[in-house]
């Protein structure tokens, strides 16, 4: 996404190889000074992350609900595309819902922390179904602006950028 960002921003940008293997040197970097060398600001650098994440969700949901096309419900509900050219449509849907699927994986982080909770056998529990009941209904949200927002699919799917994500807001905006 950083490389996609720097090749939207800057035309000139040439990327190589190495400078993704750069950026993932220096996000594990991060990673591991973030919890080892400065872990009595980890509270406060994960509600700066919070507070970033909501802001960042308004960020994007606002200017593609009110400055992106409209389209009709029934293209949004009742047209499918099978992009991947599988044998039917069933088959397509099921593999594109695989990378949905993949983000309901990271409940068993509450798992690793009930030794250090106190009555973890109901406050646990409650954070994985809150967690996945709260992120579920925000992730809907922002597929439905996507949806009705999308514009011309076809002009999102020949990118210029590379990245569909980058392109989608291109056509929104």
């Amino acid at each position: 996404m950083t490389r996609g960002l720097i090749t939207l921003t800057d035309p000139s940008y040439d990327p190589h190889p190495w400078h993704s293997v750069m950026l993932f040197w220096g996000v594990i970097l991060f990673g591991v000074s973030v919890n080892t060398v400065i872990s009595s600001w980890l509270p406060k650098f994960q509600g700066l992350i919070l507070i970033l994440h909501i802001l960042g969700f308004f960020a994007i949901l606002l200017p593609l609900v009110i400055h992106g096309p409209h389209a009709q419900p029934s293209q949004v509900f009742r047209t499918f595309i099978n992009g991947g050219n599988w044998p039917n449509d069933g088959l397509s849907f099921f593999v594109g819902l695989l990378g949905n699927v993949y983000a309901f994986f990271g409940a068993d982080g509450a798992i690793h922390l009930s030794e250090e909770i106190q009555n973890a056998a109901v406050v646990v529990p409650k954070a994985i179904v809150f967690s996945i009941v709260l992120n579920g209904l925000l992730g809907f949200g922002i597929a439905l602006a996507l949806l009705f927002c999308i514009g011309d699919i076809d002009a999102a799917l020949h990118t210029n950028t590379g990245y569909l994500f980058i392109e989608i807001f291109n056509q929104a905006v």
